[in-house]
């Protein structure tokens, strides 16, 4: 049971994670521009956008999970459940 709500939880954290950085750089807009001072307050605007705080958040505490699912749990199963995200 405890490996069903890791690997779900795993998966879960994924997609929310990926969601929310798309859903904040649909707010910072189109980046097309190789200009650094540009460059620059995109990356500033980046940094304290809320969405893509949350999105890193979960992305690590993804990261967190697939560890601790890779160290107790055979790698054959977690990559397949994993790739479902």
């Amino acid at each position: 049971m405890k490996k069903f709500i890791v690997l779900s939880l795993l998966v879960l954290f994924q997609v929310f994670g990926n969601v929310e950085l798309s859903h904040g750089m649909r707010q910072i807009g189109e980046v097309n521009t190789l200009n650094p001072v540009l460059l620059l307050n995109l990356g500033s605007r980046v940094l304290t956008n809320p969405w893509i705080i949350l999105g890193v958040a979960f992305l690590i505490a993804s990261l967190l999970l697939y560890l601790a699912a890779i160290s107790r749990l055979d790698l054959s199963y977690v990559l397949p459940i994993t790739e479902s995200s």
